[in-house]
């Protein structure tokens, strides 16, 4: 049985909620994702504190997955459906 992708309860980044077990389970997905597609290097530290290496490493996935960037990433959008297809569980 596969793993399945972790989930936000509220929006992370720029003007977000920024909980912090929510930023910490971006940062962790972040850091699942291959340079090339867009992953942080290096990667980031999953401390739950919204700071501008994850907004800047939200932005630099955004670009390089949609080639347009807001730097937040929101419940039931894009940029988590698309982290969570790099999801493989806990990290």
């Amino acid at each position: 049985m596969a793993a399945m992708a972790r989930d936000i309860l509220a929006s992370v980044g720029l003007g977000g909620a920024n909980l912090a077990n929510d930023v910490a389970t971006v940062q962790s997905m972040l850091n699942q994702v291959p340079g090339g597609q867009g992953g942080p290097a290096p990667t980031l530290g999953t401390d739950g504190k919204c700071g501008p290496l994850t907004v800047g490493a939200t932005r630099n996935f955004q670009f390089a997955q949609f080639k347009t960037s807001d730097g937040r990433v929101d419940v039931g959008q894009r940029t988590i459906e698309r982290l969570q297809s790099f999801d493989t569980g806990p990290g």
